[in-house]
């Protein structure tokens, strides 16, 4: 949030679950069935596939959902 705020966009990759290729691109995504290597409580990984990139350009919340 500070880099946006002090520098403005920046690019976020991500390597998306099936579910997201269907969302209909309203409301905020996401996949609650996902596990993470933060839920796994593994050490951060080194890299991570990626096949996404988008630009972030800000941050917000649509019905109580951040």
């Amino acid at each position: 949030m500070l880099e946006i705020m002090n520098n403005g966009p920046v690019v976020c990759s991500f390597e998306p679950n099936y579910s997201f290729m269907t969302f209909n691109g309203k409301g905020v995504y996401s996949d609650i069935k996902t596990k993470t290597w933060k839920d796994l409580k593994l050490s951060q990984p080194e890299w991570q596939q990626v096949d996404h990139s988008v630009l972030c350009t800000g941050w917000g919340e649509e019905n109580g959902k951040k």
